[in-house]
C-alpha cells in the first residue's frame, strides 16, 4: 500500500505533516517551495487522487487513516474462471501438452538410413571412386566424375567422357 504522504504530494499538497488522524499544511514556514502547476499532474492520475482523497474524507474508520488506497479493486473471478483455473493447476494441462510433443517426436518415423545395410541415393555423375585410375600398363586414367570441372574456379577443365 502506498503512503498517504506521497499520494496527496502528487496532488500538490507540499509540506505534509502527517499524524494519525490529521492532515494539515504549515503555513508558517518561509521556507515552503511554490505549489506545483495544476497541469503538472497527468489527468488519470488527478482522477484517481481525487477519487481516494473523496473516499479518504468520507472513511471514518480510524484504521483505515494511515493511508490512501488509489489502485482500482481486485477483479473478482466467476465460477467458470475458478473452475477453469483449478482444473489448469490440478490436471497439470501443460505437463500433458509437453509430454503428448515428446511421445509425438518419439514415435515419428526416423530420418536416417541403416547406413550398412541402407544407402541414400547417388548423383548419376558418380562413377565409383574419386580418383584417377591405374592401369597395368602404367597409365593413369580420369574415371570422369566431373568433380574437378565442379570445382574448379576457372571453369577450365571441360571434358566429355570420349577422353576416357
Amino acid at each position: 500500500m502506498l503512503s498517504s504522504f506521497t499520494n496527496l504530494s502528487r496532488v500538490g499538497v507540499p509540506r505534509l505533516i502527517i499524524t494519525r488522524s490529521i492532515f494539515f499544511r504549515d503555513k508558517k514556514s518561509e521556507y515552503l517551495p511554490p505549489e506545483p502547476f495544476k497541469s503538472s499532474v497527468p489527468p488519470h492520475i488527478e482522477k484517481q487522487q481525487q477519487k481516494a482523497l473523496d473516499e479518504y474524507k468520507a472513511n471514518e474508520d480510524p484504521s483505515l487513516k494511515c493511508y490512501v488506497n488509489i489502485s482500482d479493486p481486485i477483479p473478482s473471478l466467476d465460477m467458470y474462471q475458478t473452475t477453469k483455473r483449478g482444473l489448469q493447476v490440478l490436471l497439470w494441462t501443460d505437463m500433458l501438452k509437453g509430454v503428448m510433443i515428446a511421445l509425438g517426436w518419439l514415435l515419428r518415423e526416423p530420418t536416417t538410413i541403416n547406413y550398412p545395410f541402407e544407402k541414400g541415393p547417388l548423383s548419376p555423375r558418380f562413377r565409383g571412386e574419386h580418383a584417377l585410375r591405374r592401369y597395368t600398363s602404367g597409365e593413369e586414367r580420369c574415371i570422369a566424375c566431373k568433380l574437378c570441372e565442379v570445382i574448379c574456379p576457372a571453369q577450365e577443365s571441360v571434358y566429355g567422357i570420349e577422353l576416357l
